[in-house]
């Protein structure tokens, strides 16, 4: 797929899981990240947004929670603080019980530095980081065509939609084969706005693809951008992370 230029921010995304199977987080610790640049705050409220889309949404003091109504997978089940945010002691018990209902662990991803407060607050009850991710950022000014394009297309009809699913299930590592939920969380997408492509190995199959968000304040997220192993040697790789 198409690699434009991207700009790297010291956002650090990080999965926080609690010790002993306590609830579980992701955010960024701010010791490690600067100031946040306007493009990190942009991103943070922008995550918000995205996930008051989710089909089931709870909201407790300071923050969003969004989840799947088909899927305990905890990566689609996750929480953000809002932008600025100071929660207490019982808004975190808030959040936490939220799912602890669900019979989910708790999870958050956030900016740190577009919430200061945030990261401390879940220290002390608690958590711990699971790990940390830089985030890139594409803009207009920052997007570079590239030569060579792979083409992508959009799924059309349940079979391709199923030969995507299971394309992106062989290259995160898993049996390669669709699930129903998979489908359905593609058609979703590209039903709520946003898009979903894939590309077409030589022999007509499909070699990998990604999905991406509905823009929620000007600002969509690329995610799920896999290939199948067998398909690397063809050049369809992933852009670089």
């Amino acid at each position: 797929m198409p690699c434009p230029a991207r700009t790297r921010f010291p956002r650090v995304r990080a999965t926080v899981r609690l010790p002993q199977g306590l609830p579980q987080m992701t955010f960024v610790d701010p010791s490690t990240s600067p100031a946040v640049p306007s493009p990190g705050l942009l991103v943070q409220s922008a995550t918000a947004e995205q996930l008051r889309r989710r089909p089931r949404v709870v909201e407790t003091p300071g923050f969003v929670a969004g989840f799947q109504a088909d899927d305990p997978n905890p990566y689609l089940n996750h929480a953000t603080p809002l932008p600025g945010a100071e929660p207490s002691t019982a808004d975190v018990a808030a959040l936490v019980e939220a799912f602890r209902t669900r019979e989910l662990t708790p999870r958050l991803e956030f900016v740190p530095a577009a919430a200061p407060a945030v990261a401390p607050a879940l220290l002390a009850a608690g958590f711990t980081v699971e790990a940390e991710h830089d985030f890139l950022v594409c803009t207009p000014e920052t997007y570079t065509p590239t030569e060579n394009r792979l083409v992508t297309q959009s799924p059309v009809g349940e079979e391709e939609f199923a030969a995507l699913d299971a394309a992106l299930s062989a290259s995160f590592g898993g049996p390669g084969t669709a699930s129903p939920e998979g489908v359905a969380r593609l058609r979703r997408t590209c039903e709520g706005g946003g898009a979903v492509r894939y590309v077409r190995a030589a022999d007509g199959s499909c070699a990998g693809g990604a999905s991406c968000t509905a823009p929620a304040l000007g600002t969509a997220e690329l995610s799920g951008v896999g290939t199948r192993p067998t398909a690397h040697a063809a050049g369809a790789s992933p852009p670089p992370s």
